[in-house]
């Protein structure tokens, strides 16, 4: 199975914004980050331009990958932490969010209630 540093779930202008500073500044590699968007033009168009591999889902990302970088839009989370909870693992997965206005224990609560 392969193995990432970062995942990215959700890659719009902020996701990018992120994405393209940690490739900038060299602090990962294009081969050590994997990300998911629902947006299938918004998955080519990053794929594409920072050479990343791009998962089928969100399970895919969290399994592959020992960060999370959550930069969903605040209406999207529930979705996404409802699909993140069957497969998530706090001794394995770290969560890093830039979703705005939402909390971190939100996340935590959400996350720990399986």
């Amino acid at each position: 199975m392969d193995s990432y540093k970062l995942g990215i779930i959700g890659c719009g202008n902020m996701g990018e914004a992120i994405l393209k500073g940690i490739l900038d500044c060299c602090f990962l590699k294009s081969n050590e980050i994997i990300f998911y968007d629902n947006d299938n033009y918004r998955s080519r168009y990053i794929k594409n331009n920072y050479k990343i591999y791009s998962a089928e889902g969100i399970i895919e990302v969290i399994k592959k990958s020992r960060y999370i970088l959550l930069a969903v839009k605040p209406q999207n989370l529930k979705i996404v932490l409802d699909q993140m909870k069957s497969c998530f693992n706090c001794r394995i997965n770290s969560i890093i969010s830039i979703v705005a206005g939402v909390p971190t224990y939100h996340i935590e609560k959400k996350l720990n209630s399986n």
